[in-house]
């Protein structure tokens, strides 16, 4: 797969940190709206990574098996949904020394994103599993785990005439009382499908 510029988390994070001390994010929109969302992320992302946990059944799959896929995650700084799901990603890609990890930007890879939309927009984050040896597409995943999915469901339902940041507030307390459960359970379930290719 081709793309523009990838990091690793690490680099992803110090990017994205970086940007930051010029008031800066990433992508083509620089409004400073973006840029305090931005800020929100890097916190979020701090606290995932130091106390966000890959649940048993994921951690025994991968060592069990141990895939040799490439993964891209395709991501901007600002998206709220990435920054409460690059760190799960990044500790089961840690699981063994099989499954490489590269973070991209979507708008500096849109022809890469234009291939994985949802409801033909370009939502994120996606994640895109490569198998190294063939460099065959087995799948991709994302952008919201499904009980967020359900969860953003229910809630337009019930408040018809929602705020935009009443709505951002409630679907990143819902994240942090989830507590990576629904992401967890549905990467157990694709890293399954993944699995029989």
């Amino acid at each position: 797969m081709q793309y523009t510029n990838s990091f690793t988390f690490e680099q992803y994070f110090s990017h994205i940190q970086a940007l930051l001390k010029e008031n800066k994010t990433t992508g083509e929109d620089q409004s400073q709206e973006r840029v305090e969302a931005t800020k929100i992320n890097v916190q979020r992302i701090k606290r995932i990574h130091k106390r966000g946990e890959v649940h048993d059944s994921v951690r025994s799959l991968i060592q069990a098996h141990q895939p040799y896929w490439e993964w891209t995650l395709i991501v901007e700084a600002w998206c709220g949904d990435a920054a409460q799901i690059i760190p799960y990603l990044n500790k089961v890609s840690e699981l063994g020394d099989s499954i490489n990890l590269n973070i991209i930007l979507r708008d500096e890879n849109l022809e890469i994103m234009d291939q994985f939309l949802t409801n033909k927009g370009r939502a994120i984050p996606i994640l895109i599993c490569q198998n190294v040896e063939t460099n065959a597409i087995i799948g991709h995943w994302g952008p919201r785990p499904n009980n967020v999915i359900e969860w953003i469901a229910n809630y337009r339902t019930e408040n018809l005439s929602f705020e935009p940041d009443a709505f951002k507030k409630d679907l990143h307390l819902f994240y942090a009382k989830d507590k990576g459960k629904g992401i967890n359970e549905d990467l157990l379930s694709q890293l399954k499908e993944w699995l029989k290719n």
